[in-house]
């Protein structure tokens, strides 16, 4: 909600464009905030989930995921999770098949190793 008080021009009037204007401007942003806000919970389950000898992921792809004017090709990010999966106890990597495109479909379980051991009890609760 926008605080509208004390939005006036000098004539008394309204600013009812300087409103729209800023309710427009946080509309946009909404789903970008989300976004960037489970990216940055998944790049800390990763954080917790690997051993040091991984590279993280702003060395491995260049630059820190999420900034400004640079996007990460999938086959990079189906690199990292392949990577992260052979070096470490605590990530399942899974391919299901290929999406329209041909590309690899990945489904990646974080959790503890006692967890990953027993996958299919907890699957079948």
């Amino acid at each position: 909600m926008i605080n509208i008080k004390n939005r006036f021009d000098r004539n008394g009037s309204l600013l009812v464009s300087w409103v729209r204007k800023k309710e427009r401007t946080a509309m946009k942003y909404k789903n970008m905030k989300s976004i960037a806000v489970c990216g940055i919970f998944i790049l800390g389950l990763l954080a917790y989930a690997y051993p040091n000898d991984i590279p993280d992921p702003e060395s491995f792809f260049g630059h820190k995921p999420g900034a400004d004017f640079k996007l990460i090709r999938w086959e990079k990010i189906v690199e990292y999770f392949n990577l992260l999966g052979e070096n470490s106890g605590r990530i399942d990597v899974q391919e299901l098949g290929e999406t329209t495109l041909g590309h690899p479909f990945i489904l990646t379980i974080i959790s503890s190793q006692e967890n990953l051991a027993n996958l299919e009890k907890y699957r079948n609760i």
